[in-house]
């Protein structure tokens, strides 16, 4: 059988009938613990145990004839009465004198005393020295029953030493039983509150306390109208009653600790936490300022108080260093948390989705406002996911359809080229195959810019990054359009450095995005006006710039002229896809570079930069 199982079957057999067995013989113990305490103090302060038995029952027999004079001065002195009738034939007899050596009364006979003893005792108006003997008369021995009860006690001096631990021992065995019972019923094996219990800790405190007092003040007040040999029993049973009531009390608080809300179940925590609920709920519902406004005036008018109570002591000293100690705390934590705010706020501001501001150590406004920040940030990642995801179908559906397209066009174009092929006499109808060939072309075209537009938008492109020098690049396309721009009666104004502008790119990526702007400077610029390319290097950035007058009203922003298939309202019947602004965005970002577009009236300008190597 394990120890759990040996545990839980004591707890199954802690049942009432034990328990009051446990509490009655822990009460007997306890009144002969008492018993026993006394008795050996009283022996250590008697010298029991460092004295012979004759010297320890001269002693006793000394202090009980000190007894016997004061009994004869209270009789004589107090009450008026003849105290020789008191002692009348036993073996204790006494003289009594005044101040003038007068016998006032006496007994004595004269005989050899075995013990005598004097006491100098005053009414107020007279002196008298009385004077007690015990000595062998043949009267009634009334000092022979203390001296052998001194005897017994003097033969068992050690034996009650180890009685005394003894009961000590068996009186710890069964408190340890009776705390670890308590709550526990016959047949359970979780304690639980009893009646008693359920009355509030603190009210149950207060009630046993005032129980307590009474008791001890009616044992105090009793015990002085009380026959001695009386009110040693009367005390003994009053010590017996304040344990089990000391007993009752500690079990009690046993079993709240055992269950548990030993503290939350007190009248007064509940009165404070519900004070404490009532202000906190009331200044949660204030404005930020006026809880700022709130807690200024409380701070300013302790300030007051103390400066009016301790100004001029060494306690105002004391409030600035218990004050300072609170304040100064509070202060970091405000600042350290609007720090996690301001960075938090900075981070989402930057575009970085990812970061979560952390709010388990925030509390009140601060917490909530955080809260709010980072549900701007799911709601953004929300608002990015769904974007991506529907930019990441249309693109998947652009790429399916044009490969669904491209076989039939393919066998347009092949049929239209043999047809061309064929002899045709009718002018009309070489016209018409004309216009498929040019059409068919174009459309070819566009779906190859379609697949690489979807391909550059979604990375699915292998980027081969080598050293470039961008300007020999601008060169070579210059050289490139040189008929075209002399067709579209541009002038090219080239404006580059001398030293070589090296970058990290892919040459036929980033070939195809300069070719792309340069074709869209030769379809869409005003004749007759000039281009300018220009070539900079600022701050490891190579800034490479196209500008040219617009030949069409610019009636669109630049974001939408990022977008796929957009192109000026005007400029429709123009050839052109309208993907080549995006497809050069995409390539350029593949590149770890930026194209921006911006337009000032017919100005038109597209800026590429990249970090220089």
């Amino acid at each position: 059988m394990g120890r759990s199982e040996r545990i839980s079957m004591m707890k199954h057999n802690y049942s009432f009938a034990k328990k009051a067995t446990a509490v009655f013989l822990s009460a007997v113990i306890f009144a002969a613990m008492l018993a026993g305490m006394f008795g050996i103090l009283y022996m250590a302060e008697s010298n029991y145990y460092s004295s012979t038995l004759t010297q320890v029952q001269k002693a006793d027999q000394t202090q009980m004839l000190v007894d016997k004079i004061e009994r004869v001065r209270y009789l004589f002195l107090v009450e008026g009465m003849d105290p020789a009738e008191y002692f009348e034939n036993t073996n204790f007899e006494f003289t009594i004198i005044d101040g003038n050596g007068y016998t006032v009364l006496s007994t004595y006979g004269g005989m050899a005393p075995e013990c005598e003893e004097s006491m100098e005792l005053s009414d107020g108006l007279y002196t008298y020295t009385i004077t007690g003997y015990v000595v062998p008369n043949g009267g009634e021995d009334i000092f022979a029953g203390r001296l052998s009860f001194v005897e017994l006690l003097y033969q068992t001096r050690y034996t009650l030493i180890v009685l005394e631990f003894f009961a000590v021992c068996v009186f710890v065995v069964l408190l340890i039983f009776l705390f670890c019972a308590a709550g526990y019923r016959r047949g359970e094996t979780k304690p639980r509150y009893g009646t008693m219990e359920k009355i509030p800790f603190d009210v149950f405190t207060v009630l046993y306390a005032a129980i307590g007092i009474f008791l001890g003040v009616l044992l105090m007040g009793g015990l002085v109208t009380l026959w001695r040999p009386l009110s040693i029993v009367v005390s003994a049973l009053f010590f017996v009653l304040i344990y089990l009531l000391g007993l009752s009390y500690l079990l009690s608080f046993a079993i709240r600790l055992k269950v548990g809300g030993l503290v939350k179940n007190m009248l007064i925590c509940r009165a404070v936490m519900w004070i404490f609920r009532e202000f906190s709920a009331f200044f949660q519902r204030l404005p930020l300022i006026r809880k700022t406004v709130v807690c200024v005036v409380a701070v300013l008018l302790i300030d007051f108080i103390a400066l009016v109570s301790f100004y001029h002591t060494s306690q105002y000293m004391l409030y600035w260093l218990i004050k300072s100690i609170i304040v100064v705390p509070i202060i970091f934590y405000i600042a350290v948390t609007l720090r996690r705010l301001e960075k938090g706020g900075e981070q989402i501001a930057k575009g970085d989705l990812t970061y979560q501001i952390d709010t388990s150590h925030m509390i009140g406004d601060f917490k909530e406002f955080g809260n709010s920040l980072n549900s701007i940030r799911e709601g953004m990642s929300r608002a990015v996911e769904e974007r991506i995801k529907s930019e990441r179908m249309k693109t998947e559906l652009i790429t399916n359809v044009s490969h669904d397209i491209k076989t039939p066009l393919t066998s347009i174009i092949n049929y239209v080229d043999l047809i061309k092929k064929e002899p045709i006499e009718s002018e009309t109808l070489r016209e018409y195959i004309a216009v498929l060939d040019r059409q068919s072309a174009r459309l070819k075209k566009l779906i190859e810019d379609l697949v690489e537009a979807s391909k550059a938008s979604t990375g699915n492109l292998t980027v081969d990054m080598t050293p470039c020098d961008i300007g020999v690049l601008i060169q070579q396309a210059v050289g490139e359009y040189d008929e075209k721009l002399k067709n579209a009666k541009l002038e090219a104004i080239v404006t580059c450095p001398e030293e070589p502008v090296k970058i990290m790119a892919d040459g036929r990526y980033m070939w195809r995005v300069i070719d792309n702007l340069m074709n869209n400077i030769c379809k869409y610029s005003q004749n007759g006006t000039r281009i300018y390319l220009s070539l900079s290097e600022e701050k490891g950035t190579a800034i490479l710039t196209f500008k040219n007058i617009s030949r069409y009203p610019l009636n669109i922003s630049e974001e939408e002229l990022m977008e796929r298939f957009v192109r000026g309202d005007s400029s429709r019947s123009t050839e052109g896809s309208g993907l080549g602004l995006s497809i050069a965005r995409s390539l350029t970002e593949l590149q770890k570079g930026r194209l921006t577009l911006s337009i000032d009236g017919d100005l038109f300008k597209a800026v590429l930069t990249f970090p220089t190597i």
